[in-house]
């Protein structure tokens, strides 16, 4: 990657992609590499995979909070009973 790209790449991914911005994103990746593209696509999908997390633990919370039982929230989210049960616990300390 050279200098300018780099720099160029940086901002780009520094601030949230709006409207436009996923056709530059592509433009930077497209002179890319083939390893540095397949490194930057590893990373955005594992930020997008992160971000799905965090807004099922959220929609699973809401759920909890509004009155749904583990078991539904389970088979809804695909959370287990555990990880819903440290969710209610951390939501308890805030």
């Amino acid at each position: 990657m050279t200098i300018g790209h780099d720099q160029n790449f940086k901002e780009l991914i520094s601030t949230n992609l709006v409207e436009g911005d996923e056709q530059r994103f592509q433009s930077e990746i497209d002179k890319m590499n083939p390893i540095q593209k397949e490194e930057i696509m590893q990373i955005t999908t594992s930020w997008e995979e992160k971000g799905m997390e965090k807004e099922r633990r959220s929609l699973a919370l809401k759920m909890l909070q509004e009155g749904a039982t583990l078991q539904f929230v389970e088979k809804v989210t695909g959370l287990t009973v555990e990880q819903l049960q440290q969710l209610q616990s951390q939501a308890g300390h805030n």
